[in-house]
């Protein structure tokens, strides 16, 4: 080889390829580097993904590699063959294993799973932008319609309300007459209140630029404004259209799967391309209006399923042929008119549309972007003649993240996410609800995020940041979006809200009528506004620190690994005029990837993807259909239903687990390899000095400060070994495994059967390692509320209370007593959960003893107890003297 990815020739580069290229399996499943064949086109990029995800390098010439990274390289191409080799993943491993441990395992998968990652991500951040776009048009509109109409507030709020119940009975209604009559009332509605504001915000966004700037000012300021925040809502979600367009074109380009593509793929790619020109002309003039476009939105994502579902060359060109007739007819004029009901709405309440187009719209993006992951990590995974029960499984993991990704979870029946999303919400709530505790806890986790590079380097990176980087970052931040006030709010309720799905829109296409209708979810509709209120306030807390934690995350390593590759050509500079800016582009490029990465690595994901399978559901893939169209559920389906319910909140424990499994792997593998450097070894040693300082700290201050900063494995083990270890006293306040290891709802259902009586906690040994020592309530009694003749000591009620919420339970019973006596100081206690334990004080006494023997001195003093005798007598005597 004369150079080695964009870099000069290279001896040891070149024994690292020469070393992948004597792997038989890795040729054949991943390609030979420098080979001819078409499978052997992403070779290289395999072999740079095995650089970036250990050094957080590329593979590239121009960056020196010590002889133990060569040999580490050398040692994960072997790690590699040997995973290929070594068989099926098994059951426990495909359900129990976060899905980032399971993709790791080979280039392929794990360059598909962060690639979806980056696809939440990018959904994410849209959506964010459109909820604060719609909250503040809604706002604007409702101060017009004051102002227009003299309604008050409480008012519009029942008219916009009924308006939008209306609209969605229009879009379902069954037969023409019952439409018909949805839609006078509707039109009576909207005659008798404040029809002249919407009229005027339609003519207003049907105006192209030039005339709308010549116009606007004969409106109110309210309708003007509703009007330019709807036009820059529109032009984001524009681009994200044109963005997905570009997607969609790569996928078509994969679907045919040859290098010299036929005339009518050819064809296609052209008008895809000709499409979005016109609709890049219709967005320059402005009036480009999401009414014209939504139906064929809905459709569009609808047909692109149906094209990775195509089996032969005839069904990919309809496929293909039906999707493009959709985009052609997206151009304004071509569009209007096409769906009557659609159309109606639009000029009665354009709001409505608006919201469903950009959600449509982003969905359409994303599910393009995945697709074009998914179809050669597919490909990767499909060698014909081979059976390899790895590629089997790896392939079966790919296509479940796919249907998880993509779809959701919307496929199982109502009632089972209605089920599951209300019982994790009122858990959330419960367990999460105003929490000031676990709202320190989450932002005091974030210290293991600086095990990375060290404190020293996140310090000097904060320094850059605002002395060079703020500006170009905060552009990039603002596409990535690590500032999420609504759509992020799984990433705080640990992956509540992707229970019901993945930000799908409530507008349908029907492939037999061919129309487009809303999809009546239920009781759904209306709890899940409801749920997604209550949720959202009560983790204020929680929103701030994770906010917090996330951003300066991604700050501080997008400037780590900027500045480590700052200087370094990263481009082939013979294929770009200008070579400067380009590889100053790629390198942002490249550091955004690694601090998305990073962000990842330590805060974690928790999209419904990103969860083990037995705690983040699945979707059904039956072929057999129920009664409402939906695949039939299989018992696998049950189990991780009840998984989601049973392991609530076990994400983070098990995401923390596969974090220092990694590293301590790494190490391993850097001291065999003679790379005494490595991240790992560093990592491994950062996390021991942090538990190392903690235990420190707690015993200097007589306080457990592993309340704020745990290492959650290692505390799981040592509960784990207590319970064969420990004494009687401590013991008494252990919940068992059971409730070590599972969700709040598996303690909540223990608890209400011994407390009304139906199960009594066990006497032996065995069992009660199992479900736990503690007897909440006594033969004979119950809660006052359930019989007013029995009556409950403190202890009792305090675990009524902490049943209810554990943050209302602590002011209940420890913060407002302690400030009826003047205690104030102890709430700060109470909260972060300082207390001294009883292995901290036998920790003192140690080191008083081994101190004393050695030293001479006792660093600790014991706290006298008071002794009655003696207090009595100073009272006598005190007494006597008077």
């Amino acid at each position: 080889m004369n150079s080695c990815f964009y870099g000069e020739r290279n001896k040891d580069f070149e024994d690292i390829v020469k070393h992948w290229n004597s792997k038989a399996i890795i040729r054949k499943h991943l390609g030979e580097i420098g080979g001819n064949k078409a499978e052997d086109v992403h070779a290289e990029t395999y072999l740079n993904d095995v650089a970036e995800h250990l050094f957080r390098l590329p593979f590239n010439s121009d960056f020196k590699f010590s002889q133990g990274m060569v040999n580490r390289m050398k040692r994960e191409i072997d790690n590699i063959e040997g995973n290929y080799k070594s068989g099926k993943i098994g059951v426990f491993r495909k359900y129990f294993y976060v899905p980032d441990a399971i993709a790791n395992k080979s280039p392929v998968t794990r360059m598909f799973y962060e690639n979806v990652n980056m696809a939440i991500n990018y959904e994410r951040n849209n959506m964010d932008q459109y909820l604060s776009y719609s909250k503040s048009i809604s706002k604007h509109i409702r101060n017009a319609l004051i102002s227009e109409t003299g309604m008050s507030k409480k008012e519009v709020k029942k008219y916009q309300t009924r308006m939008q119940e209306l609209e969605t009975k229009i879009l379902s209604a069954g037969t023409e007459d019952n439409t018909s009559e949805y839609y006078r009332e509707y039109t009576n509605l909207f005659n008798q209140n404040g029809g002249k504001v919407i009229e005027d915000y339609i003519k207003l966004m049907e105006m192209d630029k030039n005339t709308y700037s010549a116009e606007s000012g004969k409106y109110s300021r309210d309708t003007r404004l509703a009007v330019e925040e709807s036009r820059e809502l529109l032009d984001r979600m524009g681009k994200v259209m044109l963005n997905g367009l570009e997607r969609m074109e790569n996928v078509v380009k994969m679907t045919y799967d040859s290098p010299i593509l036929p005339k009518n793929a050819r064809n296609y790619i052209k008008r895809i391309k000709e499409a979005r020109e016109r609709i890049k002309v219709g967005m320059d003039r402005g009036g480009y209006l999401p009414h014209y476009v939504l139906d064929s939105v809905v459709e569009m994502n609808y047909r692109m399923r149906g094209l990775m579902e195509a089996k032969d060359v005839n069904s990919k060109n309809k496929a293909v042929e039906t999707l493009i007739g959709r985009i052609e007819t997206m151009i304004p004029d071509q569009a209007k008119g096409r769906n009557e009901n659609i159309n109606n709405i639009w000029a009665k309440n354009p709001f409505f549309i608006l919201t469903q187009y950009s959600k449509d719209v982003i969905a359409f993006n994303k599910i393009n972007f995945i697709q074009e992951q998914y179809i050669p990590a597919m490909r990767r995974m499909q060698k014909e003649d081979v059976d390899i029960e790895f590629v089997r499984d790896m392939r079966h993991f790919i296509d479940d993240t796919f249907q998880i990704a993509t779809k959701g979870l919307m496929e199982r029946p109502d009632w089972v996410n209605a089920t599951v999303r209300g019982l994790m919400a009122v858990e959330t709530l419960k367990s999460m609800g105003l929490s000031v505790t676990g709202a320190i806890r989450n932002g005091a986790s974030a210290a293991y995020f600086f095990t990375q590079n060290g404190v020293l380097s996140a310090a000097r990176a904060v320094g850059k940041y605002h002395s060079h980087y703020e500006g170009t970052l905060s552009e990039i931040e603002k596409e990535q979006g690590f500032k999420f006030k609504e759509a992020g709010r799984e990433l705080v309720a640990e992956g509540l809200i992707p229970s019901e799905g993945v930000n799908v829109s409530d507008i349908k296409y029907d492939p037999i009528r061919n129309t487009v209708s809303y999809r009546d979810k239920g009781v759904l509709k209306k709890l899940d506004p409801r749920i997604d209120w209550a949720v959202g306030k009560s983790l204020m807390f929680h929103r701030f620190t994770e906010n917090a934690t996330r951003q300066w995350m991604f700050r501080i390593a997008w400037v780590e690994a900027y500045e480590t590759l700052n200087g370094h050509s990263v481009v082939d500079a013979a294929k770009f005029k200008d070579p400067g800016s380009a590889n100053k582009k790629a390198i942002e490029r490249m550091a955004t990837k690694f601090a998305i990465k990073a962000v990842n690595t330590f805060a974690f994901e928790y999209a419904a993807h990103a969860k083990a399978r037995a705690i983040g559901g699945t979707a059904p893939r039956s072929t057999e259909l129920s009664a409402d169209g939906k695949p039939k559920m299989q018992a696998k389906d049950y189990n991780t239903a009840l998984g989601e319910l049973a392991f609530q909140f076990m994400h983070y424990p098990m995401s923390f687990l596969n974090l220092q499994s990694k590293i301590v792997k790494g190490s391993y593998d850097a001291l065999l390899s003679g790379q005494y450097d490595a991240p790992e070894l560093k990592q491994a040693l950062r996390f021991a000095g942090i538990y190392t300082a903690v235990q420190a700290l707690s015993l200097t201050t007589n306080l457990d400060l592993t309340n704020t900063l745990e290492n959650d494995t290692v505390e799981r083990l040592q509960d784990l070994a207590e319970y064969f270890t420990g004494d009687d006293e401590k013991l008494e306040r252990k919940r068992g495994m059971v409730n070590d290891f599972s969700g709040p709802i598996v303690g909540d259902m223990l608890y209400a059967l011994n407390m009304f009586q139906l199960y009594k906690m066990p006497d032996n040994e065995w069992a009660k390692m199992l479900t736990g020592y503690i007897n909440y309530y006594g033969k004979g009694d119950v809660p006052d509320w359930v019989n007013p003749k029995k009556k409950i000591d403190t202890e009792e009620k305090r675990n009524m209370w902490n049943r209810m919420n554990v943050e209302l339970a602590r002011w209940r019973t420890k913060n407002i007593p302690a400030l009826r006596d003047g205690r104030g100081i102890d709430i700060i206690r109470h909260e972060l959960g300082w207390y001294p334990r009883s292995e901290i004080k036998e920790g003192r006494k140690t080191i008083n003893k081994y101190s004393k023997k050695y030293f001479g001195v006792k660093p600790f003093k014991k706290k006298k107890k008071d002794n009655v005798d003696d207090n009595l007598r100073r009272l006598i005597l005190e007494l006597q003297n008077r």
